[in-house]
């Protein structure tokens, strides 16, 4: 589900973005927004939204907004 968020765009400019996309490996995001009738994007540090989002942090003892993925493997009972 995407995730709407701010941008620091090339140009200095802050604009609301959705996130499109998480890369753990790199510690980036694909964001993307809508401007003039055509759909842009970038891929931004997780550490530039994080400094321009901080209540993305949250807290360790906060995981309200995670749901548990479903266990596929999960035994049923009979």
């Amino acid at each position: 589900m995407p995730y709407p968020t701010r941008d620091l765009s090339a140009k200095g400019r802050i604009h609301s973005a959705i996130v499109s996309g998480v890369n753990l490996e790199t510690r980036s995001v694909t964001v993307e927004w809508y401007e003039r009738g055509e759909t842009k994007g970038k891929e931004v540090e997780m550490d530039a939204i994080l400094a321009l989002n901080p209540e993305l942090m949250g807290t360790r003892n906060n995981s309200s907004h995670l749901q548990p993925m479903p266990n596929k493997l999960a035994r049923v009972s009979s």
